[in-house]
């Protein structure tokens, strides 16, 4: 059998910002400046991860909030506990190739609930690589 690397991404609040076409470095820099004008405290790396429609989006861990702000660009959404499965994620000139990922998910007797959570990879151009991404799962059979 292989071996599997699960983990329990605990609850929290996390700042989401939809990257669309824009440079994620750029991108997180915004983001950065709008976490402290608006005084919240980053928890953690900031993660990439992807909407229902396939959008890029950044994600960045806060320490909870009474009164989350909502605006267009940002906005506070509560994350629940989730199980996540590690997996190994290429990424060539700086895009993530997510092909069979969910397929090794499911050959580990896991369905995966969404899209893979994955550290930012800024500025690396011209080279292939791979990064350890973390897909949220339930255990085969449970998602319906």
């Amino acid at each position: 059998m292989e071996h599997v690397d699960l983990y329990t991404l605990s609850a929290s609040q996390e700042v989401v910002c939809t990257a669309l076409n824009r440079d994620v470095e750029t991108v997180l820099n915004e983001l950065r400046e709008w976490l402290r004008g608006h005084g919240y405290t980053p928890l953690g790396p900031a993660l990439l991860g992807w909407d229902e429609l396939a959008l890029r989006q950044v994600r960045q861990p806060i320490a909870p909030v009474f009164a989350p702000d909502r605006g267009s660009t940002y906005h506070v959404v509560e994350r629940p506990a989730m199980l996540v499965v590690a997996a190994s994620i290429p990424v060539r000139n700086g895009k993530y190739n997510l092909a069979g990922v969910y397929d090794q998910v499911q050959r580990l007797g896991f369905d995966p609930l969404g899209a893979p959570y994955v550290p930012l990879v800024a500025g690396v151009q011209n080279v292939q690589t791979s990064v350890r991404g973390f897909v949220p799962v339930v255990p085969r059979g449970t998602s319906r």
